[in-house]
């Protein structure tokens, strides 16, 4: 694969919830795609993870990183839960669950409650 991303054409590469990969797994991942980027300047990776993997991906990544948080609103979690109850043909709407869940309103930590 390297030598086939090594070429001077721009490459990108994605990778996405790099957080539920399991920690060693992990490194050496990161440790593979750190040599990739040494090799091949014309690199550009996307990597999408939980907060609490941002400083290992810094580490093995030397530097070369750019950190973007995301936070979901109430919004887009209610959309997401409503979309996914559409979508579910065994839900019934008349379920208690099903309703506390379309009327989901998460309360984070200092919020109240």
């Amino acid at each position: 694969m390297l030598h086939d991303i090594s070429s001077s054409r721009r490459t990108f590469i994605c990778i996405d919830a790099l957080d539920e990969c399991a920690a060693e797994y992990r490194a050496k991942l990161l440790d593979s795609l750190e040599k990739i980027l040494h090799k091949s300047p014309n690199i550009r990776m996307f990597l999408a993870g939980r907060l609490h993997v941002r400083d290992e991906v810094g580490e093995h990544l030397s530097g070369r990183v750019a950190a973007v948080s995301i936070t979901p609103t109430k919004s887009d979690i209610v959309r997401f839960l409503k979309a996914k109850l559409k979508e579910d043909q065994c839900s019934q709407p008349s379920r208690p669950d099903a309703r506390a869940l379309a009327s989901y309103s998460p309360v984070r930590p200092g919020q109240g409650g």
